[in-house]
C-alpha cells in the first residue's frame, strides 16, 4: 500500500510541476512604436549597491521595428540614478553615431540596487 501511495504522490508532484511550465505566462509589455521618421531608443540599466557595477543594454529601432543600432557596456556607477543617466548618454552617443536627430528615449525601471 505504501508503495501504491508513493508513486501517486510522485505522479501528482510531476504533473502539478508540469501544469506550472504549461501555465500562460504573465503579460509581457509589447513594444510600442515610435512617429514616422522617428528612432526608438530603449535602454535598461542594472546596478549593484554593494559592488557599484553597473550594467547598460540600448536597443535602437526605427518605426517600422528595424534594428538601427544597439549596444551594451558595463561599468561603475556610484548610484542607480548615475547608471541611469550613463543609459541615456549612451542613447546619445549611438544616436551621433547613426546620424539620427529624432530620438524617442524609453527607459526601463530596474536600475535600482541588485
Amino acid at each position: 500500500m505504501k508503495l501504491a501511495t508513493d508513486a501517486i504522490r510522485e505522479f501528482l508532484k510531476a504533473t502539478s510541476i508540469f501544469a506550472m511550465l504549461q501555465a500562460p505566462l504573465p503579460h509581457q509589455p509589447q513594444w510600442i512604436s515610435p512617429l514616422p521618421n522617428f528612432v526608438k531608443a530603449n535602454c535598461d540599466a542594472s546596478w549593484s549597491k554593494a559592488s557599484f557595477s553597473m550594467g547598460l543594454g540600448v536597443v535602437a529601432r526605427n518605426e517600422t521595428g528595424a534594428l538601427i543600432s544597439g549596444s551594451g557596456i558595463i561599468g561603475i556607477a556610484t548610484s542607480s540614478l548615475e547608471a541611469k543617466v550613463k543609459g541615456a548618454l549612451l542613447v546619445m552617443d549611438l544616436a551621433v553615431q547613426n546620424h539620427v536627430s529624432r530620438v524617442f528615449f524609453s527607459e526601463s525601471n530596474s536600475a535600482e540596487h541588485v
